[in-house]
């Protein structure tokens, strides 16, 4: 409100004074979020997490897995990190 010129602010869709408190009507918008990233990117994604997860149990349950584990968990954070990139290359 500007009550120093005298002018009012008024709502364009009920005529309701507008000021420091919150003004509700049905003519309120609702905000819709956009996600930009693409499923190809978020798929990758959970691809890469898999693989890591993946050679996390091989390291768990074979005895002399611990270098199929080392190449698992590589791999999978170098899939992960690919994705990560290129969804942020893509969406900025």
């Amino acid at each position: 409100m500007n009550t120093a010129t005298g002018t009012e602010r008024r709502c364009p869709y009920c005529d309701r004074l507008v000021g420091d408190v919150f003004h509700e009507g049905k003519h309120e918008r609702s905000v819709q979020t956009i996600e930009q990233t693409s499923k190809k990117w978020k798929a990758m994604q959970l691809a890469g997490v898999g693989i890591i997860v993946t050679g996390i149990l091989c390291g768990i349950a074979l005895d002399d897995g611990a270098l199929a584990a080392a190449w698992f968990v590589f791999a999978g954070i170098c899939v992960y990190g690919y994705a990560r990139v290129m969804a942020w290359w893509n969406n900025g």
